[in-house]
């Protein structure tokens, strides 16, 4: 079906826009309310409450268990293809796909395994998600090259261009890197540092020998989609100026 307040189209059992955050009609409720508020309303930065927040979501019935399983799969077939170059393609398409689960974790409070296969549904929508991140990572490549400070910052400013891509299907690669750029003005420091508070994760993952990356795997790649929404939001509205009707 399509949002009739942006006209763009959505899942047919979607409880909200994931575009512009509007409920189609005969879904809107309070839980759902509270969803929209928090995922599309402009919100203070809170490095610790937006990891918190991913925690909390993995705690909820299995989903620690589904993302570890989700992960571990696109981990297995990312590492089976990688080595043609068809494969690191297709590792291109993984990283959206990644999304989608995540976001619809976040959202909807659950792991949708079906939604791996999304960026494979359209053709031209998988050739651009996959143009997009082949420009990104030859731009980020030679400012590592260069002098690697400059590498570090491309990252982080056209850190955000797959996610919007696999957000809004009808946006262009140009568009999506100059939306990312956009987004990450002013925040491409906060990012970094956001990324720095998972150091201990990653020295636990060393002393378990990996063990401790079956947890962190969920948890960082949650917690970044986390921080996405809270760029988006930064797009909207305070939520003390929202009323929801």
């Amino acid at each position: 079906m399509f949002c009739k307040n942006c006209g763009k189209e959505i899942n047919d059992k979607a409880k909200f826009c994931q575009f512009c955050g509007d409920q189609p009609e005969g879904t809107k409720n309070e839980y759902d309310d509270e969803l929209r508020k928090f995922h599309y309303v402009k919100r203070d930065y809170d490095r610790k409450a937006l990891k918190q927040e991913a925690k909390d979501v993995l705690k909820i019935d299995n989903n620690l268990l589904m993302m570890i399983v989700v992960i571990l799969l696109v981990g297995l077939i990312g590492g089976a293809v990688s080595a043609t170059f068809v494969g690191v393609l297709i590792v291109f398409l993984l990283e959206a796909s990644m999304f989608w689960v995540t976001k619809n974790l976040l959202i909807n409070k659950k792991v949708d395994l079906n939604l791996l296969y999304k960026p494979l549904n359209n053709f031209e929508y998988g050739l651009r998600i996959i143009g997009a991140s082949l420009i990104v990572s030859v731009i980020v490549g030679l400012g590592m090259i260069l002098l690697v400070v400059p590498g570090i910052i491309f990252g982080l400013m056209y850190s955000q261009t797959v996610r919007i891509m696999a957000d809004d299907k009808n946006i262009g690669i140009a568009e999506a890197m100059t939306k990312s750029k956009n987004m990450m003005a002013g925040h491409k420091w906060q990012l970094f540092v956001f990324y720095l508070s998972f150091i201990g994760h990653f020295l636990l993952m060393l002393i378990t020998f990996g063990l401790w990356g079956l947890y962190l795997g969920p948890f960082y790649n949650t917690a970044s989609t986390n921080y996405y929404f809270y760029l988006r939001g930064l797009e909207k509205q305070p939520l003390e100026d929202v009323i929801i009707v």
